[in-house]
């Protein structure tokens, strides 16, 4: 879904930090030494192609349940050889970006599940779209124009895992509308429609293989103090999202 465009009415939030619901904006050096591109990478963590990654990959980690690993990487030219001929099936129509973005993010998804240690040549697209996890697994990704975003987990552990990532832009009061609820509404801090798009993004995303029930926005209501989301039929969600540079939204249940 896709829903950008500027509101007079709705100010920007800052660039940096965990969004926390209680205008703190914590920055990633509180969280680890950032590491530099020659610097060794860490034991137990995969590798990263770029100081931005590094610095994503690892807000990303801080917020994950057990059982999940995740990354970010950057979209890179070249990137759609990335895909075996069975996850570009059904892309072969698409702008090269598109295919270029799916390249990145299933190669950053192929290199987790292996980390997790369950290595796999391919993760192909099902007849709707969504991706096929190894057995013994469950996952989702997410891209926009210029990063690509995976998370993985035990299917022991987790039962469904969504994520979102999109840029730090400003929703119109049209969108917000339908976006969210009343009381979502009182609840959000300026400029952060985006982030609440995101969470229930990831929402859908982490819900819907399992479930299979078609959901409007509003059918997602999201508590910022508990930091869990119920659908409309029930079923709880746990969700973290990070604003460094992008808005990085995680769910699961």
């Amino acid at each position: 879904m896709s829903a950008r465009a500027k509101s007079s009415r709705i100010e920007p939030q800052g660039t940096t930090g965990v969004f926390t619901f209680d205008c703190r904006r914590i920055s990633s050096s509180d969280f680890f030494p950032l590491r530099h591109d020659n610097d060794p990478e860490p034991s137990g963590q995969i590798p990263v192609d770029s100081f931005l990654d590094n610095v994503l990959s690892r807000l990303l980690r801080t917020v994950l349940p057990t059982g999940a690993q995740g990354g970010v990487r950057r979209i890179k030219l070249g990137d759609e050889r990335l895909l075996t001929a069975s996850e570009v099936f059904g892309l072969e129509r698409v702008v090269t970006k598109t295919r270029r973005a799916s390249g990145t993010a299933r190669s950053l998804a192929r290199e987790l599940c292996a980390h997790l240690g369950f290595p796999t040549d391919e993760i192909p697209r099902s007849l709707s779209g969504a991706p096929v996890w190894p057995t013994g697994t469950v996952g989702s990704i997410s891209h926009d124009t210029g990063l690509a975003m995976a998370v993985v987990a035990r299917s022991s552990a987790l039962t469904g895992v969504g994520v979102d990532i999109e840029p730090m832009e400003i929703l119109d009061d049209e969108v917000m509308a339908i976006l969210a609820t009343d009381e979502e509404y009182r609840g959000l801090q300026y400029g952060a429609g985006k982030t609440l798009f995101s969470i229930k993004e990831a929402v859908f995303k982490a819900v819907n293989p399992y479930d299979r029930v078609f959901l409007d926005f509003k059918d997602v209501v999201v508590d910022f103090s508990s930091r869990v989301a119920t659908t409309s039929y029930g079923r709880r969600v746990s969700w973290r999202v990070i604003t460094e540079h992008r808005v990085m939204a995680v769910a699961w249940w």
